[in-house]
Order: C-alpha cells, then sequence, then structure tokens
C-alpha cells in the first residue's frame, strides 16, 4: 500500500505502519530557501519531520518537488542536495505547467535545455534513487527532450494524466520508450 496524506503526527504514522502502508509520497516541493516563495501555510522543516518519521518508521519514502516556479539555479541545487539528506526511494521531478489564474500563471516554461541539465543533476546528487518525470515534462521537454532526459538519467515515467492537467497517452510513452530500447519492467514486489 503506498499513501499521500500530506503531514503526519507520529500515532498516524505508527498507525499507517500498523495497517501496512510500505511507501508513503510527501513533496518537499522545492528548496528550503524558496519554499516560503510557494507555501504559506506551513514550514519546510514540517514537511521533512514527516518524511522522516515516516523513513523511521520502515515506509519506502516518494518525496519531489516542482521546478521551474522562479527559484534559482543554486536553489536547484540545494534542492537536489535536501533530498539527496533524505536518501528517499523515489523522486518525482515535475516541471510548472503554468496555469492562467494562479499565483505562477504568469511564469514562462523552464527551458528545456535547463530541464534537462536539472535531471542530470538531479540524477549525480541521487545516483542509487528511480527518479521519475512526473508532471508538466510534456510542455517542458516534448518528446526529444523526454527522449533526452531518459538517457540522462530518468528511469521512470508517470503515464497519462495527472491531478489538474493532461498528460500523454501511455501508448505514446511506451513507443518512446520502445524507441530508446528501455526495458519496460514490471511493477516491483512492493507495489
Amino acid at each position: 500500500i503506498a499513501c499521500s496524506l500530506g503531514m503526519l503526527t507520529q500515532e498516524q504514522v505508527d498507525r499507517l505502519a500498523e495497517m501496512g502502508v510500505h511507501r508513503y509520497n510527501h513533496n518537499l516541493e522545492t528548496a528550503r530557501s524558496f519554499f516560503t516563495k510557494v507555501v504559506t501555510t506551513h514550514t519546510w522543516e514540517e514537511r521533512r519531520d514527516t518524511l522522516a518519521m515516516v523513513r523511521e518508521a520502515g515506509m519506502e519514502v516518494c518525496c519531489g518537488g516542482i521546478l521551474g516556479m522562479g527559484e534559482t539555479l543554486e536553489q536547484r541545487a540545494e534542492f537536489a542536495a535536501d533530498l539527496a539528506a533524505l536518501d528517499p526511494d523515489e523522486v518525482p521531478l515535475n516541471f510548472l505547467n503554468p496555469r492562467p489564474g494562479t499565483p505562477f500563471g504568469d511564469l514562462e516554461v523552464m527551458p528545456a535545455a535547463e530541464a534537462l541539465k536539472a535531471v542530470a543533476a538531479f540524477r549525480l546528487a541521487l545516483p542509487r534513487t528511480i527518479l521519475r518525470f512526473a508532471g508538466g515534462r510534456e510542455i517542458t521537454l516534448g518528446d526529444l527532450g523526454a527522449k533526452r532526459g531518459i538517457l540522462g538519467g530518468i528511469n521512470a515515467v508517470i503515464v497519462g494524466n495527472y491531478l489538474t492537467t493532461l498528460g500523454r497517452p501511455a501508448e505514446a510513452d511506451l513507443e518512446l520508450l520502445s524507441d530508446l530500447q528501455m526495458p519496460i519492467k514490471a511493477l516491483n514486489a512492493t507495489l
């Protein structure tokens, strides 16, 4: 069982562990130094503390964030280091898909070259972690950039639609992986 339920108390973590939850997803979203520009309802440390409790309870940790929200190159490096310190089992990398009417709606889409450099940097910081393409990759990278990202360090892909935006058809991603002669593995035993 995998869950994504937000911040937790120790009692809640213990209960989830008792119920057999094996993986917990809880994104840090961005670097600690940029967090207050993105989130105002709680702190970066509160999110990190939830992840520490989850790890201590023996669950796998899935933790990533969104790139392209106005953070600097240095803050991207900081974010990669923040994640590496947590030693997550999986890191979903989302790229901002600016939505009209939202606080980030007027931002430009991250240039593909910047996104690919970020993928490479995150792979270097997290050499044994599952690094997963997630939301926004379609508009940020397109097919050619997605191929380069996979060759440059991505080793998992979320297929289909996302929480609030459309993704690519699963068939298109399967074709992309086939073109790259990347093996498609069945879900691992823990999923």
